[in-house]
């Protein structure tokens, strides 16, 4: 007799999911077992399944995820969870990481915290202090976009740097020889277009010319490669003891309260590093309870602004060019049952 196994039913809203969250934890079991069983394992639940953010229900048998272009065109046909998207990110991050420290035999290692924050999202999260990458200490993860743009697919990659050297982790995917193409974003390291001339590949160490910016090499089957550039001037504040911004005058987390009971009005400064910042301002209550919105902010000295959010969600995102200007916020709303609710005035700063 034949066993047929249904991986998805259409006669349910639910199926398999896109968050394999316990893969970096099955890299890591390979490491400690020898199995590679769990390797395995891993590697199907992440390696070529998604080239975006993929959503999270596999419903259906479809390939749309692995266009780039997914989901920001549609049909939606995995169910976009949006609030999904910041954990996708860790876990994927803590396998790259995880996937470096197990073909390096540990000698590519990051300090990590562990993130459990809800739900089976239970992590590890990287960042927050250097690392090694073989001898080299005080080594930074650093993720910028277009730092460095990699042609081939089958590669993945971690950066790093520490202040006058950047790292590129290269990971090899397939099971073939893989000649991948490297661009690095000289402004972004220090330099000047054009000025990046040669590299040095770690373990073994040789040197690697570079052309316009841009360096060759050939990774073996499954392969490991760390490029390094020297002589750099690379300024991550956040990277840098003593160096770090410094808080604003006012928190970058405000409540206030309203006139009506359990409704708060809130306050938030969103920001990446030094600079331009924005303030999502929000309100803690439901389509249920309310009509509309009316939010009010100042920014720095300038005049007073309003803006109505109908219907639910009541909340507004406010962009601040200038660091050193705080933003004012209070609000106001109709109640479904023909009320008028108002908050106490609020304000918060960003990093400066």
């Amino acid at each position: 007799p034949t066993t047929m196994i249904h991986y998805f039913d259409p006669d349910k809203n639910a199926g398999l999911v896109y968050q394999g969250v316990w893969s970096p934890s099955f890299l890591r079991l390979t490491e400690h077992t020898g199995d590679s069983t769990y390797e395995m394992y891993a590697r199907n639940a992440v390696v070529g399944r998604w080239s975006n953010y993929p959503g999270y229900y596999l419903t259906g048998f479809t390939d749309l995820p692995q266009d780039p272009k997914y989901p920001w065109i549609g049909p939606d046909e995995t169910d976009i969870y949006y609030h999904h998207i910041d954990p996708h990110l860790t876990w994927t991050i803590d396998y790259l990481v995880s996937d470096a420290f197990q073909r390096s035999d540990g000698a590519i290692a990051f300090p990590f915290l562990r993130q459990y924050g809800y739900a089976y999202f239970d992590c590890r999260v990287y960042g927050h202090a250097p690392g090694q990458v073989f001898d080299r200490e005080g080594a930074w993860l650093w993720f910028k976009r277009g730092l460095v743009r990699i042609d081939n697919p089958q590669i993945n990659y971690l950066t790093a740097e520490s202040g006058d050297r950047l790292f590129v982790i290269l990971m090899s995917q397939s099971n073939a020889e893989e000649k991948v193409d490297i661009r690095f974003n000289a402004p972004d390291l220090g330099r000047e277009p054009g000025t990046l001339k040669t590299a040095a590949l770690l373990d073994p160490d040789s040197k690697i010319n570079l052309t316009e910016d841009a360096a060759s090499i050939t990774l073996p089957p499954r392969g490991l490669a760390v490029l390094t550039l020297d002589s750099l001037d690379i300024n991550v504040p956040t990277h840098r003891p003593g160096s770090q911004p410094q808080p604003g005058p006012h928190p970058a987390f405000a409540q206030v309260p309203t006139d009506a009971n359990g409704i708060t009005v809130r306050a938030a400064a969103l920001q990446k590093g030094p600079g331009p910042w924005h303030a999502y301002i929000w309100c803690d209550t439901s389509a249920d309870l309310m009509r509309s919105m009316v939010f009010h902010y100042q920014i720095g000295e300038e005049p007073w602004r309003q803006v109505r959010v109908k219907p639910y969600p009541y909340e507004i995102t406010i962009p601040v060019e200038n660091p050193e200007d705080s933003i004012r916020f209070r609000a106001e709303g109709d109640t479904v049952d023909g009320a008028t609710v108002q908050s106490k005035e609020g304000i918060i700063s960003a990093m400066r």
